[in-house]
Order: structure tokens, then C-alpha cells, then sequence
């Protein structure tokens, strides 16, 4: 969303609060961030983070005078967008803000190597890169001390001259196959190919974690994807609806375009299904009803039914 029209003149006659100087800031923010995205390093830097909290407070802020003057702000759709969009950038934020666990996760994925890993207790007055030279053996230790930093989730505060900090360390053995994972390891068929995933009743079944497949796993997937909130999957923290849009909204104000978008972005995200569709809207006394329905791999059709 551009906003070149005067909708954030409009929500400072209203609120009076001034929009502009979080989009400017936000928006350098998110364009070094796309230039980034494939090294997360420098959301690490304590200036860039002083900067993305402070932005994630005004974004509360924001919230805050959107809530308080939402009657007063009428049914202007563009609020609605513009409400989406800082949601968006919030997301955006929190990517940011958990630059360490994104970095961990990338460097982990099942397509990676999987390494081996052994314990180690930080000596008095010994630093990472001591580490990475006399104990990793590593010739490129002056930067793999960062390695270990980030893979353990280090403040500069953790590590000082005192050791008796808890570590774990790649263990790089000579003559040691790394570990690889290939392939999907199961029989696929058609109802295998529905997916497998833990119970959402989360128990114990002769003494394992009980799990739902097939048509059942389908189902279940279909119930968390239709009631996820934008936030909730801090995989993918930018996917599933709005909370400004569903909590606590009048239904004189609820914005169906947007939830229609959201919900069909949520189900696009999601490969279990091949098709995703809005068959109706209801509305009994300050109850909002969808009735929707999804198609999986192998054209079995689930309908569902979604109150607010």
C-alpha cells in the first residue's frame, strides 16, 4: 500500500498521533532488511535493535489509537488496509528481532548436514575465538567464534573473563560421516500423502506421542489453519488473520475483503490443500459466520464452518 492519498492525514485529525515518521523509519528499516535477508548478522548489532524495539513500540501505539478512536474513524476501507499493512511490518519486526533463531533454524533445516554436538565449559579468561582455534582446531577461527555465538544464543554479557559459561560445540571428527537426511522416510500412498502430524490433544498413547493421519491429519490442519492469528507460527509469523480485524470488532466494521485475503493466503501457504473457497457469510446477532471449504491432494473436500 502506497500512501500517497491523505488517509494518515485523516487518522492524525482524528487520533492525533503522526503516522508519517513510523513509515519513514519503518520502511528504511524493511528495505535494508530485503537486502539482507540472506545474512540476519547485522539485526544483531545493538544500534539496529535499539531501533527495531522502538519501532515495535510505536507499533503498539499505533494499535492503541486505532482501538480508542476506531468508532470515531468510521468505515473508511483504507484504515483497514492501512491497519494490514502495519501488521505486516510488525511481522516484519519480530523476523528481525529473532534474527538468532532464524539464523540457527536456516543453518539446521533437514536438507543441511546434521553435526554432531559436545558439550564444553568455558574457561576463566578464555574467549570464542580461543575456542575456535585450540579446541575446534578451525582455521577460519576469528570468524567462526561468531558461529558459536549465534549457535548458542550468546549475549556479549554471557562470555566474560570468568568462564563457567555452558556450551555446545560442532564436533568435526576425523573419519566421521556427517549425518544427511534425503528423503521422506514412509510409504506414500493416498492416505499417507494427507500428512501426519502430532494430536492436537496433546497424550501419550502406549507410552509414544499419540498422532493423526490421513483424512483425520487433513481435518485437524484445516481447523488450526482457519483460526490462526498472524503471530501465532513464529515459523512464519506473517501468516493467518489480523487480530485488529477479529477481536472485539463490531460486525458493523468487520472488513470481509481483508479476511477473505487472509484466509486464502493461510490456506495457499499450506500444501496439504490444492484449493481453497468462501461459500458464505452469515451474520446472527453480533455472530459473524463463514462457511468454507478446502479440497487436499486427493480431492477429498472438507467443509468447514468459522464463527467471530
Amino acid at each position: 500500500m502506497t500512501f500517497t492519498d491523505n488517509i494518515t492525514e485523516k487518522f492524525k485529525e482524528a487520533t492525533g498521533y503522526d503516522l508519517l515518521p513510523f513509515f519513514i523509519v519503518s520502511n528504511a528499516v524493511l528495505s535494508k532488511y530485503s537486502r539482507n535477508s540472506n545474512d540476519l548478522s547485522i539485526f544483531l548489532m545493538p544500534k539496529v535493535r535499539t531501533v527495531l524495539n522502538q519501532l515495535k513500540i510505536t507499533v503498539g501505539d499505533i494499535n492503541r489509537q486505532y482501538d480508542i478512536y476506531r468508532g470515531t474513524l468510521g468505515s473508511d476501507t483504507r484504515y483497514f488496509e492501512l491497519i494490514e499493512q502495519i501488521d505486516i511490518i510488525d511481522n516484519a519486526l519480530d523476523t528481525m528481532l529473532n534474527a538468532k533463531k532464524w539464523g540457527k533454524y536456516f543453518k539446521n533445516t533437514l536438507h543441511d548436514d546434521i553435526i554432531p554436538e559436545m558439550d564444553y565449559i568455558i574457561r576463566q579468561n578464555e574467549t570464542l575465538e580461543d575456542i575456535a582455534l585450540h579446541v575446534l582446531n578451525s582455521q577460519d577461527f576469528l570468524n567462526e567464534w561468531f558461529d558459536i555465538a549465534l549457535n548458542n544464543d550468546l549475549e556479549e554479557e554471557d562470555y566474560t573473563f570468568e568462564g563457567n559459561v555452558a556450551l555446545k560445540l560442532p564436533l568435526h571428527v576425523s573419519g566421521l560421516k556427517q549425518l544427511q537426511i534425503e528423503s521422506i522416510v514412509d510409504v506414500i500412498d493416498d492416505e499417507t500423502i494427507k500428512g501426519k502430524d502430532i494430536k492436537r490433544k496433546f497424550e501419550f498413547i502406549n507410552d509414544d506421542i499419540d498422532t493423526v493421519g490421513g483424512i483425520t491429519c487433513a481435518l485437524q490442519a484445516c481447523e488450526i489453519l482457519a483460526g490462526l492469528r498472524k503471530g501465532d507460527n513464529p515459523e512464519y509469523p506473517e501468516h493467518g488473520l489480523s487480530s485488529n480485524f477479529v477481536v472485539g470488532v463490531s460486525t458493523a466494521f468487520f472488513n470481509y475483503p481483508v479476511i477473505i485475503r487472509q484466509m486464502l493466503a493461510t490456506f495457499d501457504n499450506d500444501d496439504s490443500f490444492t484449493e481453497f473457497q468462501i461459500n458464505s457469510f452469515k451474520q446472527l446477532d453480533d455472530i459473524v459466520i463463514i462457511d468454507f471449504q478446502v479440497k487436499t491432494r486427493t480431492n477429498e473436500i472438507i467443509n468447514k464452518q468459522l464463527e467471530f
